[in-house]
């Protein structure tokens, strides 16, 4: 009989996974643990996933993650556990993203303590360091929710949650100039983190917040 799943460990275990090694194994990750039998699909019958992880229909969408053809929409988990074990990999998503979020961060800080305007590290900039405080305030904001309770969030929570590092990364790609949106590259990762979180979170009802 298979152990169950200490489920608050697989998320942080995933977090951690997506900022040393990127989305991609993240994801690998969070499907292994949580969603075994098949690759989650979002409230639309898509799904995204490694591309080396199952045969699934759907054109290749670009280095690691493959998008599958959607399947006729059904009306829920058929059970109880089914519907918990859906719950579960969402949120574990958002750690996902996160963790991704926090990579690319990393990165940045990175590249930009080894770049120089006028003899001085672009990162000493007063301005790069506002943006990047700005950053990790939605960053730590996101792991609040998050961590306050052993129950993942609701939806609508859920939903703010991917909205809020969807617009920490944009901030970050704009740190890096042109670099950001090399293919591959920090752009195409913080991509396929965006897309995920399109794929797979429910229809927003309202309009996300505005970017600063």
């Amino acid at each position: 009989m298979t152990a169950p799943v200490d489920v608050n460990r697989c998320w942080r275990e995933c977090r951690a996974r997506a900022r040393r090694d990127g989305i991609v194994e993240a994801v690998r990750g969070l499907n292994t643990a949580l969603s075994p039998d098949a690759p989650p699909r979002g409230p639309g019958g898509h799904a995204l996933v490694p591309a080396d992880a199952v045969p699934l229909p759907g054109g290749q969408d670009g280095p690691g993650l493959v998008a599958a053809a959607a399947e006729p929409a059904t009306t829920g988990p058929a059970t109880a556990a089914g519907a918990r074990a859906s719950v579960e990999w969402q949120a574990g998503l958002v750690w996902v993203r996160l963790g991704a979020s926090e990579g690319l961060r990393d990165a940045v800080v990175a590249r930009l303590a080894k770049r120089t305007t006028d003899g001085t590290p672009l990162l000493m900039k007063q301005l790069v360091q506002g943006a990047l405080a700005d950053v990790l305030t939605e960053q730590l904001e996101a792991q609040c929710v998050l961590s306050e309770s052993d129950a993942p969030p609701d939806a609508a929570a859920m939903g703010r949650l991917h909205d809020r590092i969807t617009l920490a990364d944009r901030a970050l790609l704009r740190l890096l100039g042109a670099h950001g949106f090399t293919v591959p590259g920090p752009g195409w990762d913080a991509h396929l983190s965006e897309l995920l979180a399109d794929v797979h979170r429910e229809p927003r009802s309202t309009t996300p917040p505005e970017e600063s």
